[in-house]
């Protein structure tokens, strides 16, 4: 019977065991904004969960997106090993909204699952799979100032989405908050 260490941290005692896709494949970002036609890198994480694994990895988009190159061979020698390749991505001149999804092959198609690792100190870690997509936004944004204060807020992907756009972020902490007038931020 497995059992937790408690309080400090919850440790499983005695063996662990994943079910797991032979591949996982996870997009850096939840949602990718295009503000103009500039075309954008886009990094995708592909882990193996076994040994000597030979995988083909494409995007596929909706029409209007171009993704350049068309696959990346990745070789991943042993379980757990990761490799990251990148994607050019141009979006379409007028405004688009695309699911992108991974594929991946290994002699025949794979399903394209990403992993989602879940680890606080109060719970046990936990590991879950969704499919391998994200979505690319093209909108045509018309930015006033450069900078702008942030307050975190827990989970948001705000700040990345700003960052996105063009925006440098100030994140206006306590102490920041104590020390400055906000002077030179815009919004």
């Amino acid at each position: 019977i497995p059992r937790f260490d408690a309080p400090a941290r919850h440790r499983l005692h005695g063996v662990l065991f994943a079910i797991e896709p032979r591949a996982t494949a996870n997009f850096h970002e939840p949602v990718y904004v295009f503000p103009d036609t500039k075309p954008r890198q886009v990094l995708v994480a592909v882990r193996g969960a076994e040994e000597n694994l030979a995988l083909k990895v494409r995007l596929k988009a909706s029409a209007g997106w171009t993704i350049t190159p068309e696959s990346h061979d990745v070789s991943l020698r042993r379980k757990g090993d990761e490799n990251i390749v990148a994607f050019t991505v141009t979006p379409p001149k007028t405004k688009a909204d695309a699911r992108v999804a991974i594929e991946l092959e290994n002699g025949g198609p794979l399903a394209a699952m990403s992993r989602v690792t879940i680890d606080y100190d109060h719970i046990p870690p936990q590991v879950y799979h969704v499919p391998a997509s994200t979505r690319f936004v093209r909108d045509d944004l018309r930015r006033i100032g450069s900078r702008i204060g942030y307050i975190e807020g827990s989970g948001h992907d705000v700040p990345e989405a700003l960052e996105q756009c063009g925006y440098q972020i100030v994140t206006l902490s306590d102490e920041y908050l104590a020390i400055s007038d906000l002077a030179g931020i815009d919004a």
